[in-house]
């Protein structure tokens, strides 16, 4: 399911210019996504509750990786505005790849 939902997403971000989604529909979109991201954050705050020693503290700096991560990526997503069409591209891309990467190191976390 996990890997679906991502994929949803990620296939919505690409084609989002050949369907003519507007960069107000993006932000929504990937507001959206950001949140999914923080729900599966929440849940692996449960899991280091749960750990000790060596793996709390592994998982306790890489929570803090992601935390610093989806921050800047939130960051970047307030910054876009409906009248910046310059580079607007080249940002959803690698805002998109951002997101991608962030999803996958919360996954692989929550999996370890």
């Amino acid at each position: 399911m996990k890997f679906t939902t991502g994929l949803i997403f990620l296939l919505t971000l690409g084609l989002s210019s050949a369907f003519g989604m507007t960069k107000e529909e993006f932000k929504e979109s990937a507001e959206n996504k950001i949140e999914m991201i923080e729900d599966k954050l929440e849940t692996v705050e449960e899991k280091m509750a749960g750990a000790s020693g060596e793996t709390k503290a592994k998982m306790e700096n890489a929570y803090e990786d992601l935390m610093d991560s989806k921050e800047e990526l939130k960051e970047d997503l307030s910054e876009v505005s409906e009248d910046a069409s310059e580079g607007y591209e080249d940002f959803k891309d690698e805002f998109s790849e951002g997101v991608a990467e962030l999803e996958k190191k919360v996954d692989q976390l929550l999996n370890s």
